[in-house]
C-alpha cells in the first residue's frame, strides 16, 4: 500500500523561524542530502541509522523525517504504523508540521489501517500551532466535502490565510479549486490569476496546469505559445511530464503552428529520464505511423512499460490499440484483459469502454447486464457520459433484459451535468415515443440546444426527425438545411443522408450529380458504405446520365473493405447479369457471405433469388426458409415476400391464412398498406375467409389503414362476402377520395380507364377528370405515374402507342414495369406494342411493332418464357395474369 503525497510536505518548515544551524541540524541535512541524491542499489542503512539515532534523541525534525522514511516505504520498507509513531512524537517534542503530516496519513483511512475521522483533529492541532500543511489538509477536507460537509468558502479562507503568510505554494491548490467552476460555485476565471501567482513563485505543477488551460482554451482565449513556453518552464525547472506535455502539443503540428518533428525529440527526452506519460505519448506515435514508421511491437512495448512502472492508466490505451485487431496484426481479444485491468484501477473510461465491448458482443459474449454495471460505475465515478450510455441501453427494453422505464432517468440526469448525448438520447426518446409520450416540439428543442453549443453531429438526428414529415408535424424540407449542417461539419452519415436526398428528388428536385458528389466525398472520408450507394447509382447508367460501366468498380471497392452494402448489390449484379455475366453461385456466395456477418435483409434477396427457380438453377422452395429467417429479424419487405408466396403458391400450395397473418404482421411492424393487403387476400378465399376479410376492413377503417377503403369498393363491385353493387363501389371510392385518400383516387382513374364490362363503362374522360380534382391530394410522383397511365389507356394508334414508350422509357425500371403492367386491362393494344417494343430490344421479336397481338408476337413471347423456364405459366397467353408477371420480371432486370 503506497501513502497519497502529503500536504505538509508543501510547507515544511514554514512555521520555523530561521536561526542558524546547530552541528546536529547539520548533520541531519546532510543524511537527508545523500539519500536525496543516492542512486538505486546504493547502501543507505547508514544513512537511516543516523536518522533514526537523532530521532531516539527527541530531535523533532529528525522524527519528521523519519516518518517521512517509513511512510514512503521508498528507502525502507512502508511501515505507516511506524510513521504514525515518529510523528506523533515528533509533535509531541514540538514539530507542529508533524500533526499535519498526521492528518495527511490518517484520512486515508482503512486503506492504511487507520481511522480517518481522527484526521480531522490532527489537522485541528496542527491549525491552532499555526501549521501551514494542516491547513491546506483542512482546506482540501472542506473542498471535497470529506469527513466533514463540504465548505467551499473555508476551503477558499484557509487557502488565502496560508498565501498571504507567504506560503505561495497553495495558489496552486486554491486554483485548481477555482477551477471547478460552477461545481463548487466559483468563478473559474480567477485560477488562472492563482496559477500565475504560483508560476511566480517557481512552482512548476502550476506551470503544468496554467499550460493545459492556454492549451485548451476553455478558461482563457486559446494561446498556444504560451502553453508551449509554461511547459518549456516547467521542463527546464526538471518536472519531466512536461516533455510529454511539449511532446504531444508539437505532435498536433500545423494544426496549433508547430513543428510536428519536435514532438519526437520531447518524447525521448522524457522517456530519458523515466516519464511515463513521455513513454505513452511515444507508444502512440509508434502506433499511428505519422511522425516515425509504425512500429506496432515498440508500442506495445513501451504502453507494457508504462503498466509494469505502476501506470495502470496506460491500460486503456493498450487496450484501444488491441482492439484493431488484425488492422496491426494484435489479437482484440487481448483487449478485454486491458480494459480490466484499467477499470480495477478506477479507470471511468475504461468502464465505459469495457461496457461498449460487452454491449456489442463482437469480442466477447454479449452481457448486457455487465455492460449496464459497468456504466453504471463508470457513473459513479464522475463519467457523466455513462449516464446516456445506460439511457440509451435501458432504452432497448426486453430486448436487453433492462426495464426502460428507467431510461429517461439517467438521461435527465446526464442533462443536468450538461452531457450532450444525454440530452440527444433524451431527444430520440420524446421522438419516437419510447418510455416517455412522444413529444416532438421536446425532441426538436432537445436537438436544437445541443447544435447549438456546438454539438454539430445532432444535426444529422434533427434532420432525420425532421425527414418524416407530416407524420410528425414537421416540415420535411427543412431536413436538407440540418444535413447540410453536419456536412459541412464533416459528417459522413449525412453527406451519404444528403445523397440520398438529392437522389431521390422528393424534398427537392432531383439532382444526380450532387448525390455522386455527397456519396463521393463520404467515400473519401472514409465512410465504406458509401461505394454501393454510388455502384447503385452508377448501375442505373443513361437514366441518370452516369457511366454504368462504373458500378461494378464501386461494388468492389466497398467488398475489399467488408462493406455488406457492396457485397448485396455486387450480388444483384451477378443475379441479374447486369452489366456482368450472370453467376448465380457467385450471386448466393455473397448473399450468404452478407447474412453470415449478421446481414439479416440478405436473406430476403436470397429468398427472391430462389424463387425464380428453374430459370437460374435453384429450388423455389428453399425460398421459403430465407424469408422466414428474415421474417424473424422484423423485416417488413420479406413479410410481404412471403405473403405473396403463399398468396399465389410460388412455391407449393396456396395458404391464404398465412398470407394474411404475414400481411397483418408487416401492418403491425409499420408497412402501412399492409393491413389493406391482408384484407384483399382474405376476400379471395372461402365465405369464412371473406368474413375475417371485410371484419379488417372495419378495423382498416376505424385506424384509417391506407388502400382500405380500395379493398372494399372491389369487395363491393366483385360480391365478395357482400351483395354485389357496383354503383355503390364507386360511391365508396368518391367519397374516399373527396377526403384525400389518394389510393382510392388511384383505383377510380383505373376503373374508369379500364371499364368493367357492364359494371363500369370505360371512360377516359372521367378519368381524367378524377385525376384532376385528385391530383393535389397526391404525391407528385404518384401524380405523374397516373398521368401517364391515363395516356397510355387512352392511346389509340402506332404513333399514339410510341409516343407513350417514349415517354416511359426513362422511368426507373421497377416503376416502369409497374404502370405498364396496369395497362393490361385498360388497353391490351397499348400492352403489346410494349411487348413487342421490349422484345425486339432484345432480339427476340423481328415482327412489326404495332400493338397488334399477332402469331410472330404470340411465338416471340413462348421463346422468352422458354428461355426462362416459365413455358407452363405463359400457355393461356401473353395477356393472361401468370404470363403478365413472366413479362414485368423480364422488363425489370432488362431495364436494370
Amino acid at each position: 500500500m503506497n501513502a497519497s503525497p502529503s500536504f505538509s510536505q508543501q510547507a515544511a518548515g514554514s512555521t520555523d523561524q530561521k536561526a542558524p544551524e546547530t552541528p546536529q541540524q547539520q548533520a541531519l541535512k546532510a543524511l537527508l542530502a545523500t539519500i536525496k541524491a543516492a542512486k538505486p542499489g546504493d547502501d543507505l542503512s547508514s544513512a537511516v541509522a543516523g536518522i533514526e539515532a537523532m530521532a531516539q534523541q527527541g530531535d523533532a525534525t529528525a522524527l519528521q523525517a523519519a516518518g517521512d522514511l517509513y511512510r514512503d516505504g521508498k528507502v525502507v520498507p512502508q511501515d505507516i504504523a511506524k510513521a504514525v509513531d515518529f510523528y506523533t512524537e515528533a509533535f509531541a517534542q514540538g514539530g507542529v508540521a508533524a500533526a499535519g503530516k498526521l492528518g495527511d496519513l490518517y484520512r486515508q483511512g482503512q486503506t492504511l489501517g487507520l481511522d480517518p475521522a481522527k484526521a480531522i483533529g490532527f489537522y485541528e492541532q496542527g491549525i491552532a500551532a499555526g501549521d501551514a500543511g494542516a491547513k491546506a489538509g483542512m482546506a482540501s477536507l472542506y473542498a471535497d466535502g470529506v469527513l466533514v460537509g463540504r465548505d467551499v468558502p473555508k476551503a477558499v479562507a484557509l487557502y488565502e490565510e496560508i498565501i498571504s503568510a507567504g506560503g505561495t505554494w497553495a495558489a496552486s491548490s486554491l486554483a485548481g479549486l477555482y477551477l471547478k467552476g460552477d461545481e463548487v460555485g466559483l468563478d473559474p476565471a480567477k485560477a488562472v490569476g492563482y496559477y500565475e501567482q504560483a508560476v511566480r513563485a517557481g512552482d512548476a505543477g502550476a506551470m503544468i496546469s496554467l499550460g493545459n488551460i492556454y492549451r485548451d482554451g476553455k478558461v482563457v482565449a486559446k494561446d498556444i505559445p504560451r502553453a508551449v513556453d509554461l511547459y518549456a518552464k516547467a521542463l527546464e525547472a526538471g518536472r519531466l511530464a512536461a516533455a510529454a506535455k511539449l511532446g504531444d502539443l508539437y505532435r498536433q503540428g500545423q494544426a496549433v503552428g508547430l513543428d510536428p518533428a519536435k514532438a519526437l525529440g520531447f518524447y525521448e527526452q522524457g522517456i530519458a529520464a523515466g516519464d511515463a506519460g513521455a513513454k505513452a505519448g511515444m507508444a502512440s506515435v509508434y502506433a499511428e505511423g505519422v511522425l516515425v514508421p509504425r512500429d506496432i511491437a515498440r508500442a506495445v512495448s513501451l504502453y507494457k512499460e508504462v503498466l509494469s512502472g505502476g501506470g495502470t492508466w496506460a491500460a486503456s490505451s493498450l487496450a484501444a490499440l488491441y482492439l484493431k485487431g488484425d488492422e496491426l496484426g494484435l489479437d482484440p481479444s487481448k483487449a478485454i484483459g486491458y480494459y480490466e485491468q484499467a477499470v480495477q484501477s478506477g479507470d471511468a473510461g475504461a468502464m465505459i469502454a469495457l461496457a461498449d465491448l460487452y454491449r456489442d458482443g463482437k469480442i466477447v459474449a454479449q452481457d448486457m447486464p455487465k455492460a449496464a454495471d459497468l456504466y453504471a460505475k463508470a457513473l459513479e465515478n464522475g463519467k457523466i457520459a455513462a449516464a446516456a450510455k445506460l439511457g440509451a441501453l435501458y432504452s432497448q427494453g426486453e430486448a436487453a433484459g433492462l426495464d426502460p422505464n428507467k431510461a429517461a432517468g439517467f438521461y435527465e440526469q446526464g442533462i443536468q451535468a450538461g452531457d450532450a448525448g444525454a440530452k440527444a438520447g433524451l431527444a430520440n426518446l420524446y421522438a419516437e415515443g419510447v418510455a416517455v409520450p412522444r413529444d416532438v416540439p421536446k425532441a426538436v428543442a432537445l436537438y436544437e440546444d445541443v447544435i447549438a453549443h456546438g454539438g454539430t453531429w445532432a444535426a444529422s438526428s434533427l434532420a432525420a426527425l425532421y425527414l418524416k414529415g407530416d407524420e410528425l408535424g414537421l416540415d420535411p424540407a427543412r431536413a436538407v438545411g440540418y444535413y447540410q449542417q453536419a456536412v459541412q461539419a464533416g459528417d459522413t452519415g449525412a453527406m451519404i443522408a444528403l445523397g440520398n436526398v438529392y437522389r431521390d428528388g422528393k424534398l427537392v428536385p432531383a439532382d444526380i450529380q450532387k448525390a455522386v458528389d455527397l456519396y463521393t466525398r463520404a467515400l473519401e472520408n472514409g465512410r465504406m458504405a458509401a461505394a454501393a450507394k454510388l455502384g447503385e447509382l452508377y448501375s442505373r447508367g443513361r437514366t441518370v446520365g452516369l457511366d454504368p460501366g462504373r458500378a461494378v468498380g464501386f461494388y468492389q471497392q466497398g467488398i475489399q473493405a467488408g462493406d455488406p452494402g457492396a457485397k448485396l448489390g455486387m450480388a444483384d449484379l451477378y443475379a441479374g447479369g447486369v452489366l456482368v455475366a450472370r453467376d448465380i453461385p457467385k450471386a448466393t456466395a455473397l448473399y450468404e457471405e452478407v447474412l453470415a456477418g449478421g446481414g439479416t435483409w440478405a436473406a430476403s434477396s436470397l429468398a427472391t433469388l430462389y424463387l425464380k427457380g428453374a430459370d437460374v438453377g435453384l429450388d423455389p422452395a428453399k425460398a421459403i426458409g430465407y424469408y422466414e429467417q428474415a421474417v424473424q429479424a422484423g423485416d417488413t419487405g420479406a413479410m410481404v415476400g412471403l405473403a405473396k408466396v403463399y398468396r399465389d403458391g410460388t412455391a407449393g400450395a396456396k395458404n391464404v391464412s398465412k398470407a394474411a397473418d404475414l400481411y397483418q404482421e408487416a401492418y403491425r411492424a409499420g408497412r402501412k398498406n399492409g393491413l389493406a393487403s391482408a384484407a384483399s387476400v382474405l376476400l379471395a378465399g372461402t365465405a369464412a375467409q371473406q368474413k375475417q376479410g371485410h371484419a379488417l376492413i372495419a378495423e382498416g377503417q376505424r385506424e384509417g389503414a391506407p388502400g382500405i377503403s380500395s379493398v372494399l369498393a372491389y369487395a363491393v363491385l366483385d360480391g365478395k362476402g357482400v351483395p354485389k353493387n357496383p354503383a355503390r363501389a364507386i360511391e365508396i371510392l368518391k367519397t374516399a377520395s373527396a377526403k384525400g385518400d389518394a389510393t382510392a383516387a388511384s383505383t377510380l382513374v383505373q376503373l374508369y380507364a379500364q371499364g368493367r364490362g357492364k359494371d363500369i363503362v370505360r371512360n377516359i374522360s372521367l378519368a381524367r377528370s378524377t385525376l384532376a380534382r385528385a391530383a393535389s391530394q397526391m404525391p407528385e410522383e404518384q401524380r405523374k405515374n397516373e398521368e401517364l397511365f391515363i395516356e397510355g389507356a387512352a392511346a389509340d394508334s402506332i404513333r399514339e402507342y410510341a409516343a407513350f414508350a417514349e415517354k416511359i422509357a426513362d422511368l426507373q425500371p421497377g416503376a416502369k414495369a409497374d404502370l405498364v403492367g396496369r395497362l393490361v386491362g385498360a388497353n391490351g393494344n397499348a400492352y403489346v406494342y410494349i411487348l413487342q417494343s421490349e422484345l425486339s430490344g432484345a432480339g427476340i421479336y423481328r415482327g412489326k411493332v404495332n400493338g397488334a397481338l399477332t402469331g410472330a408476337t404470340i411465338r416471340a413471347f413462348n421463346q422468352l418464357c422458354g428461355q426462362r423456364n416459365k413455358a407452363a405459366l405463359c400457355r393461356t397467353g401473353p395477356l393472361s395474369r401468370p404470363s403478365r408477371d413472366v413479362f414485368l420480371d423480364f422488363m425489370r432486370e432488362t431495364n436494370s
